[in-house]
């Protein structure tokens, strides 16, 4: 199973207002249209937790993840 998280994936196309039209993506359209859609959590965050493992029943602190991600490891101890 496959789970993606792709935020913007279908947000603003700068031509779209020029043409006032959506441009065709036929390969996104045939994957899209393969999946199931399921009801996910309500935020970015929530939905990444949740793909981990982690239960977002209340809400989660998302620095300490972001502060681990960014840094590429731990915090520094003194």
């Amino acid at each position: 199973m496959i789970h993606l998280v792709v935020p913007g994936l279908l947000g603003a196309f700068p031509r779209f207002e020029e043409t006032g039209e959506a441009p065709r993506l036929p390969a996104l359209e045939r994957l899209l249209a393969r999946g199931d859609k399921v009801p996910g959590p309500e935020s970015y965050p929530q939905a990444l937790f949740a793909l981990y493992g982690i239960p977002g029943d209340e809400p989660l602190p998302t620095a300490p993840v972001c502060y681990h991600v960014d840094s590429g490891g731990e915090p520094e101890t003194r």
